[in-house]
Parts: structure tokens; C-alpha cells; sequence
């Protein structure tokens, strides 16, 4: 398994913040594959003093549209507790391959309940135990663990247990080190900038197809790049580098970085 690409856009979204997020941003990107332009990403974060909404909306483009339509809206909802987050509700849902896809979890004392799961599970996989989901967080809520984590400690070190209906995950972060990025006509920011390895490994939610066990069993690791680009001094992903599940390996730049998080868009409705 390569990295499932909403996973890895969410988790990439964190930052290594000089100061705390401002209450809402959005964050427009582009992505190529061997210099196309294939996909257009629209992230909103908004985060306050007791709780947070974060959105994801991605859609391919160019060739890879035209021949492998995907799109997704996603969003979050959830509550501060102590030094960790405690989602409330994470809806997400879309079409990937010509296939209608939602999940739609609400949380229980940190025990996650799947309202929705499209397409339904048909048994391809070992279900994930309760021991393991519990007490973890959707992708997008790991956006804000981990944020936290690094506005506290300075550094990209931080780990979290996603759940996503089907699959567990665990994944963690560590700091590379700061570096001179020179620019990229496709990119807005060029100079000094964090650079952070994010490492997933899958725990749970197998495929019962031995064929895939190996694959699948493997640790994947994407590379992400933090600057600040606002007057704040908040630090957002300005690039990043991963092979997809699908496409191949993958460049996203940041284009573009506006005030105000309007959630509604990513609402996925229902």
C-alpha cells in the first residue's frame, strides 16, 4: 500500500506554528505528477480556545481527471480535552474511481460509531478490534493533535491512531531539519523552511487477500515542508513529497493562503 492520498493530505496539513493558527485560514494547493497539473486542493482550518472544524475538499484535474475522476469533501468537528482533542463527528464523502464513497463516524467516550461506511463493508477485510479504535481520532482531528504537539514542543515529534472506518493507522512525525527551499514556478514561497518526515504504518483493517498482506504491511513515509507565509507568523505546509496509492509519487504546492475558513463548502451534507 502506498499512501491513500486523503489520509496523507490530511496529515500533512499540520504545522510547525512559531505562534497558534490564526482562527481561520484557507490553504489553496496544486498537484503534479512528472510535471502535469492532476489535482487542485482546498483546506480550512479554524481553530479556537475550546474546540475546532477543519475541511478538506480535493478533486483531480487535466488527464487524470478525465480518465480517473476523483472527489472528496471532508469535514471535522471536535472538542479540546487537556493536552489531547476529542472529535465529535468526522463526515467525509465523494467519488473515487467512479464509485460513490462516505463515512460518516460520531464519537462516544472515545469510542468511535460508524453511522455510514459506503461502500458497505463486505468482509475483505479483518475488522478492526474495539481495543484499537478506541480512544483514536479521525484523520483530520490528528491535524489538530498533532499542531498541538508541535506548538508545545517546538518540533514535528508527535504520533496519533487514525480510524477510519475500515482501517487503523499509526503514524508519527519527526523533524528533519530547516532548509533552503530555492523555489518552483508552480510554487508561491521560496527560502528557509521546516522540514518534517511523516511515517504511516498500517495496524489494523487487513485485507484478508494474502496477495496484498506485504503491501500493505509496509511503512510509508511523505516529506513536508512548513514556512510561515502570514503576517501572524503561522507556519503551513509550503510543499510536499509522497507516493500515492494511485498515481504514482506525487509534488504538492502551496498557491495560494487567504484569512477566514468558510466550513460550510466542505460539508459533505446528509
Amino acid at each position: 500500500m502506498r499512501w491513500s492520498l486523503p489520509l496523507l493530505l490530511s496529515l500533512a496539513m499540520f504545522a510547525p506554528a512559531r505562534a497558534e493558527a490564526p482562527p481561520g485560514l484557507r490553504l489553496h494547493y496544486q498537484a503534479y505528477l512528472a510535471g502535469f497539473n492532476v489535482m487542485e486542493i482546498h483546506a480550512g482550518l479554524a481553530i479556537g480556545p475550546r474546540g475546532y472544524s477543519v475541511g478538506l475538499h480535493f478533486s483531480t484535474k487535466g488527464l487524470i481527471g478525465a480518465f480517473l475522476h476523483g472527489e472528496s469533501r471532508t469535514l471535522v468537528e471536535g472538542a479540546f480535552q487537556g493536552a489531547g482533542v476529542a472529535p465529535l463527528r468526522f463526515v467525509s464523502a465523494g467519488v473515487w474511481r467512479g464509485q460513490p464513497r462516505r463515512v460518516d463516524i460520531t464519537y462516544r467516550d472515545g469510542q468511535p460509531v460508524v453511522r455510514t461506511l459506503v461502500p458497505a463493508d463486505d468482509g475483505e477485510r479483518d475488522p478492526v478490534p474495539p481495543a484499537l479504535q478506541r480512544n483514536s481520532v479521525d484523520t483530520l482531528s490528528a491535524i489538530v493533535l498533532l499542531l498541538h504537539a508541535v506548538v508545545q514542543s517546538g518540533q514535528c515529534t508527535a504520533s496519533a491512531t487514525t480510524f477510519d472506518g475500515r482501517r487503523a493507522t499509526m503514524v508519527s512525525a519527526r523533524t528533519v531539519g530547516v532548509e533552503l527551499l530555492p523555489g518552483d514556478p508552480h510554487a508561491r514561497f521560496r527560502g528557509e523552511a521546516t522540514h518534517c518526515r511523516i511515517a504511516g504504518r498500517q495496524i489494523a483493517g487487513f485485507p484478508r487477500d494474502a496477495g496484498a498482506d506485504d503491501a500493505v504491511r509496509r511503512p510509508q513515509v511523505a516529506d513536508v515542508w512548513f514556512a510561515g507565509v502570514t503576517a501572524g507568523g503561522a507556519a503551513v505546509p509550503v510543499l510536499m513529497s509522497f507516493d500515492t496509492r494511485f498515481f504514482g509519487h506525487m509534488t504538492v504546492y502551496l498557491t495560494e493562503v487567504l484569512p477566514g475558513a468558510d466550513l460550510r463548502r466542505y460539508d459533505p451534507g446528509g
